[in-house]
């Protein structure tokens, strides 16, 4: 089956004249071919050429089994190249194809040829595939937190393929190489996640573009009911796991179920005063007399009241109050808003806003922002290493599941420190006193976290993330070359760390440094003395140099300190290195 560039070339010069489009697109014709014994003409119509195809590059109905497919192409080894297909497909490609579809008169017109053969052989489908083809190694998906992520989307919409065919239909999410013959994780989803939610006290608020919130009072113990059947996925839009139960709210919530449900201290409907409730989203909701029928939900805020009540079942099973019966938990309610009709850039908005009003890091709002994702991806595949973008995520795998991540080493890249490490490398030190500041301003945020860091070599990034780990010692040796004439040392603390990151990035044997300190986290013995030296041969000159020069000498005469905090103290140091050492300026992307 595989598909050599020659015949991929051949296949676009004999059907350009007709069918345009450009050597890439006849990938999914040859496939076809290949794959299923089609016939040329008939796999010439049923594959995309040109754009607007809403993330579909081709179908295919095989009468023999009642499969449909629907297939996206990348003739690369690239895996991740599926992350704007798969996107597309997720928010509105399955919608174009299985619902009412939005009007647009770009649309591929394979788009309408599939509806129409749908409408045609819709009695006759059993299963729906959707199978993401490329020459690489397609086991790579499983461990792509930005792929998971995407395809989580994906298949929770299976309810339009349920209402198309008004019956429950199979949906398969596969990665396969046409190369390697390698096939990632097989995702089956027999049906979607659907819960009926009492809602008591129901009121409905409408958004700016169609989005609906329902609010009122609903059962601690039916969100507990859907976190059991989904697991994590229940939280994927949460921006941490759960926390320690020793932290103060989890402590908080035990204490108040304790009361409750084995001591009976408390009524059950005391717990929803003292509590500041829940979001969820869902991609549907319907409603009936007080009930709502909830698809897909996923908890935005609200994680350690769910975790916490699972744990407490968990460690009270056999206590009498558990064992004879859940009455007093099943009256225990917390005040409940549900989302739905929303796109994914309005859940994230909903989920940072609900989580500021809680003690939450604003860093930890980021978490699940593409960039995240793709970051934690590139940590993992070029180096083993993980990048915790979710609270607590990094402890709350096993061993296990590490492995089957790929992960080698037993540290993880922290997302504060990295956007410190990012701005240490850019001379921002004014920034880096702040880090709180510049994750909450969305345009610095942006400014820091652009795409181009995905072209940053990943081994320097380590190189200056490992710095921060020692500039206590490294700020000391400043201070001992001089305690008067360098008394700023302990508050150069950024400034050192931006200087040592272009120290680093124009290192003359840089290459020699990458191999022996960049493939983990660990802060070797010698690691730390070569940025002692560096330090001294280096950062020291400069800084003496600097502080030599007005405005900057007047100030070390008054004995002032915040100076080698400013950007305009580092541009002079930065100028000093680039005559005296021959530097040039170098970023991390």
């Amino acid at each position: 089956m595989a598909i050599t560039e020659q015949e991929l070339k051949q296949a676009h010069s004999d059907h350009k004249a007709t069918y345009g489009g450009v050597v890439e697109d006849y990938y999914g014709v040859l496939y076809l071919e290949k794959t299923f014994g089609l016939k040329r003409e008939d796999a010439l119509t049923q594959v995309t050429f040109g754009g607007h195809d809403y993330g579909i590059d081709a179908y295919h109905f095989d009468a023999a089994t009642g499969n449909l497919y629907i297939f996206q192409f990348k003739w690369s080894k690239n895996v991740a190249l599926f992350r704007d297909s798969l996107k597309r497909l997720a928010e509105s490609g399955l919608a174009q194809v299985f619902a009412a579809p939005v009007a647009d008169q770009k649309r591929n017109p394979l788009i309408d040829f599939l509806r129409s053969e749908l409408d045609e052989k819709r009695p006759l489908i059993r299963k729906v595939l959707i199978h993401f083809i490329f020459s690489g190694d397609a086991t790579e998906a499983d461990r792509s937190a930005t792929l998971e992520h995407l395809r989580e989307n994906l298949e929770a919409k299976k309810y339009l393929l349920n209402d198309y065919f008004g019956r429950e239909i199979d949906l398969t999410v596969e990665f396969r190489s046409s190369a390697t013959k390698t096939v990632g994780a097989r995702v089956k989803v027999a049906s979607s996640h659907t819960y009926d939610l009492q809602m008591s006290s129901h009121l409905t608020q409408t958004g700016p573009s169609g989005e609906v919130m329902h609010v009122g009072f609903v059962p601690l113990l039916a969100l507990r009911t859907m976190f059991v059947a989904m697991g994590g996925r229940f939280f994927e839009r949460n921006i941490r796991f759960s926390l320690p139960e020793e932290t103060a709210p989890n402590r908080a919530i035990s204490k108040a179920l304790k009361e409750i449900v084995l001591d009976g201290k408390q009524a059950p409907t005391v717990f929803v005063f003292n509590h500041n409730g829940v979001t969820l989203h869902a991609e549907r909701v319907s409603i009936h007399e007080g009930t709502l029928k909830i698809t897909e939900p996923r908890l935005l805020n609200g994680a350690q009241s769910v975790t916490t009540l699972d744990n407490f079942i968990k460690r009270y099973s056999d206590h009498p109050a558990i064992k004879q019966g859940t009455a007093g938990l099943e009256k225990i309610q917390v005040l409940a808003r549900v989302v739905s009709q929303a796109d994914s850039d309005f859940v994230t908005t909903v989920t940072l806003n609900n989580n500021r009003q809680n003690p939450v890091q604003p860093w930890a709002l980021r978490a699940n922002d593409l960039i995240q994702l793709q970051l934690a991806d590139q940590f993992r595949s070029e180096l083993g290493i993980f990048y915790e973008r979710q609270e607590n995520a990094f402890e709350s795998y096993t061993a296990e599941d590490k492995e089957e991540m790929d992960i080698k080493h037993d540290r993880s890249i922290e997302i504060r420190h990295l956007a410190l490490t990012f701005l240490a490398s850019e001379g921002q030190v004014e920034r880096m006193a702040n880090p709180k500041e510049f994750f909450e301003n969305d345009n610095f945020y942006r400014e820091i976290f652009d795409s181009r860091r995905l072209k940053a070599n990943f081994r320097h990034v380590i190189l200056c993330y490992k710095i921060r780990q020692r500039l206590n010692t490294l700020t000391r040796e400043i201070e001992y070359a001089g305690p008067n004439k360098y008394y700023f040392a302990s508050r150069s603390r950024n400034l050192v760390w931006a200087l040592l990151c272009q120290a680093i990035l124009n290192e003359p044997k840089l290459d020699t440094v990458v191999e022996k300190y960049s493939d983990n986290l660990t802060i070797e013995v010698n690691f730390t003395e070569w940025l002692r030296e560096l330090t001294r041969r280096r950062i020291l000159p400069i800084l003496r140099e600097a502080i030599e020069r007005a405005p900057f000498s007047e100030y070390v005469a008054e004995q002032k300190q915040d100076f080698v905090r400013t950007r305009a103290f580092y541009d002079r140091c930065l100028e000093i290195g680039i005559s005296q050492f021959k530097w040039v300026k170098k970023y991390l992307r």
